[in-house]
């Protein structure tokens, strides 16, 4: 678990669904999806010891590929129509 104010921001460009299913299962889960991310890094690092997602990240990998070969990055001006002010869970909905 980290400290507070020692966390950092990660963004994604995803297709609907897939943002749909991640916020649906934390949400079905009580937990954020920053909190699934976080507790799901250690599990990626092979030199960890203990309980690893092991034989599920090649499928995991080769499915990124894939996708990354058929996104096109975002442009400047879709960078510039997002939205500076992101929610706790990063869905878009603005705070204060």
């Amino acid at each position: 678990m980290t400290k507070p104010g020692t966390r950092k921001a990660i963004h994604a460009y995803m297709s609907d669904n897939a943002h749909d299913q991640w916020h649906d299962f934390a949400a079905e889960q009580g937990v954020s999806v920053s909190a699934i991310l976080e507790a799901l890094a250690p599990r990626l690092n092979p030199d960890t010891s203990g309980d690893q997602i092991g034989d599920q990240i090649g499928d995991i990998i080769v499915n990124a590929r894939r996708i990354d070969a058929a996104s096109t990055p975002p442009t400047t001006q879709t960078l510039k129509r997002a939205s500076p002010r992101r929610g706790a869970m990063g869905c878009g909905r603005a705070i204060g």
